[in-house]
């Protein structure tokens, strides 16, 4: 009895040996042998890296000085600069833009010390698209700048006039748009 089972170890063993041997051979045809120019050019790979920019006005400022051009926010917009931070904690920021007003730095501080991240200052008089977007590209970013500037952002970076001026009380509006090669959407969101 003692040989049969040591005949059939082997025999699992021998069997068990063989069958990694077969798997380790590599068959000849699947070695490729092809030379292939290396002034060829390559195929082209579809860009599928995915850039997000958030675009939205600043929070509600103190409007009681009709000649104060740098306000502070009010209540409402405090509220809604904190509104915004919780949006986007679940959502990746890896840039800020802001414009040097008060108004745009105070709409974001609450993400850029959630996020630690620092703010970059923009003109929006020299906004160039084509930068922004090899600066961010594979990346998401969050612009906030004023009522006027924000569609016209979005309208370069989409390549078309599509947006208009956003009414005189609209802080709620968030425009996301997304880029992948040459594929770009526009997404309207309500912030409250």
């Amino acid at each position: 009895m003692k040989h049969y089972l040591l005949l059939a170890t082997l025999l699992i063993f021998s069997i068990s040996c063989k069958n990694k041997e077969e798997t380790k051979t590599v068959p000849q045809e699947t070695v490729s042998t092809e030379i292939t120019d290396v002034n060829e050019a390559p195929a082209t790979i579809p860009d599928t890296e995915t850039t997000i920019f958030y675009l939205i006005r600043h929070a509600e400022e103190i409007r009681t000085n009709p000649n104060d051009k740098n306000p502070i926010l009010n209540v409402e917009g405090i509220n809604r600069a904190r509104n915004l931070a919780t949006y986007f904690e679940r959502n990746r920021i890896d840039n800020l833009y802001v414009t040097k007003y008060l108004p745009t730095r105070q709409t974001v501080t609450p993400i850029s010390q959630q996020k630690m991240l620092k703010k970059v200052y923009y003109n929006p008089d020299r906004f160039d698209a084509v930068k922004f977007m090899e600066e961010n590209k594979g990346k998401t970013a969050l612009i906030v700048g004023q009522r006027n500037e924000i569609p016209i952002i979005v309208n370069n970076l989409i390549g078309e006039e599509k947006y208009q001026e956003m009414a005189d009380l609209d802080y709620a509006t968030l425009y996301k748009v997304t880029i992948q090669g040459d594929n770009k959407n526009v997404e309207t969101l309500t912030m409250q």
